[in-house]
């Protein structure tokens, strides 16, 4: 006997979950600060979660995919010092007008992330777990290649797929010119330099606070140095 019932919202069969890696025009549909895992249990050192939405980019068949990106905490006992950790925090937050150099420290204010834009590069992260059943499996999961994020209208992601509609919703103040970057390069390659070259400004923060770049973060946020 036939019967009739509602047609699934997409005929898409991988889902809505990015799948590939490639070079993405994303959009953020939110930032959770302390994120917690699947369990409601707090995700070990995390600091935040960012959840985005794929606009454009160079693999096929990823627009509107969704993926979330954790970052983590520096941690001073790794052979870097936590200077890559603190780096791909940054250039994320700072890539979508949530960041800034106060005294010295890096302060973060996601209040008003939703609907913000950026564009990074991604790879497939394998990881291995256990099921309910105690059987090893094997996930791919996004992962930020580097700190390898970058305004929308960086020079570096010019050639970069992106969603010309989506950018056009842009506020202006939201866009930039592209002798800001240079400014901004020429800031970093200073701080550098205070440091040692190391990229550590060491003795010279308060000096590099004096002299950054500006940047947009309201009250409150979320001070590294705190962690």
């Amino acid at each position: 006997m036939a019967f009739q019932m509602d047609c699934p919202e997409s005929f898409d069969q991988e889902g809505d979950r990015l799948r590939e890696p490639g070079k993405y025009h994303v959009v953020v549909l939110g930032v959770e600060e302390n994120p917690t895992n699947k369990d409601g249990k707090l995700i070990d050192n995390a600091v935040f979660r960012a959840s985005l939405s794929v606009l454009d980019g160079t693999a096929a068949g990823q627009k509107d995919k969704q993926f979330d990106l954790v970052f983590f905490a520096p941690k001073l006992t790794h052979k870097d010092r936590g200077e890559l950790a603190r780096k791909k925090i940054w250039f994320f937050a700072n890539s979508i007008g949530c960041a800034a150099v106060r005294d010295g420290k890096m302060v973060l204010d996601f209040s008003q992330a939703a609907g913000r834009q950026t564009c990074l590069e991604i790879e497939m992260q394998e990881s291995k777990y256990r099921d309910q059943n105690g059987q090893e499996k094997v996930s791919h999961n996004p992962s930020l290649v580097y700190c390898n994020v970058y305004h929308v209208d960086n020079p570096a992601v010019r050639e970069w797929p992106k969603y010309a509609a989506a950018l056009s919703l842009l506020p202006p103040e939201q866009r930039k010119k592209p002798e800001e970057f240079s400014q901004k390069k020429a800031w970093a390659q200073g701080t550098a330099a205070a440091g040692n070259g190391n990229g550590r400004s060491g003795g010279a923060a308060k000096t590099v606070a004096a002299t950054a770049p500006p940047a947009a973060a309201g009250n409150g946020g979320v001070n590294l140095d705190d962690l």
